[in-house]
């Protein structure tokens, strides 16, 4: 599957990769994404919900597996049309709804919506089918809790010019997901501002 690039190549892609929501318990969504087919014939794509779970550090996720229910959302997703024709050279906008039950828990929730295309032969007795995934964030709003804590960080001791780069890990203890962003200011003991513009601590 192609959960972050959403595309193969440059003759198929889905846009946007993935999607983020915001909703009250019990509320009624909808969204949509598009499917452009660059491809010399039509395309028939089958749309499913299914899970994923986050695997590593990276941003990689792994699909087909069962997700804790308190945090799963492929129940709560109907396609428009679970199978569409997509002619050559076209981008249709393609329909989904998400259906937040009322006693939903607060905080983060998460799924895919798959577009599986047909079976394609590769030799006698083969075939190999591909699957695109538009990720599916939704935050349910009520008494969450935000707790992200950062577990390291280190930077060069030395360097000849800029950038400097800083690695950073982080945990999320909280039951929302965060994407974290700031600023890094170092000083030295001289409190000497570097070219850079950044000041460094010796």
């Amino acid at each position: 599957m192609h959960p972050f690039l959403a595309s193969a190549g440059p003759l198929i892609s889905i846009n946007p990769a993935h999607v983020e929501l915001t909703a009250t318990p019990g509320a009624h969504l909808t969204s949509a994404f598009k499917f452009w087919n660059g491809t010399s014939a039509g395309l028939l794509v089958h749309l499913q919900a299914a899970d994923f779970t986050p695997q590593g550090e990276e941003g990689q996720i792994l699909v087909d597996g069962e997700e804790d229910p308190a945090n799963s959302l492929k129940h709560w997703v109907t396609i428009a049309a679970p199978d569409v024709n997509i002619p050559a050279g076209e981008e249709p906008t393609i329909d989904f709804f998400l259906d937040v039950p009322a006693n939903a828990s607060p905080g983060s929730h998460w799924g895919t919506l798959l577009a599986v295309l047909a079976p394609q032969g590769t030799g006698p007795g083969t075939a190999v089918q591909t699957r695109f995934g538009l990720l599916i964030l939704v935050r349910v709003l009520g008494d969450v809790r935000e707790k992200l804590i950062i577990e390291s960080a280190s930077a060069p001791r030395f360097t000849d010019s800029p950038p400097i780069t800083v690695e950073a890990r982080f945990r999320n203890e909280g039951t929302v997901h965060e994407a974290p962003q700031g600023t890094i200011e170092g000083h030295s003991s001289r409190q000497e501002r570097c070219r850079c513009g950044m000041c460094c601590r010796e």
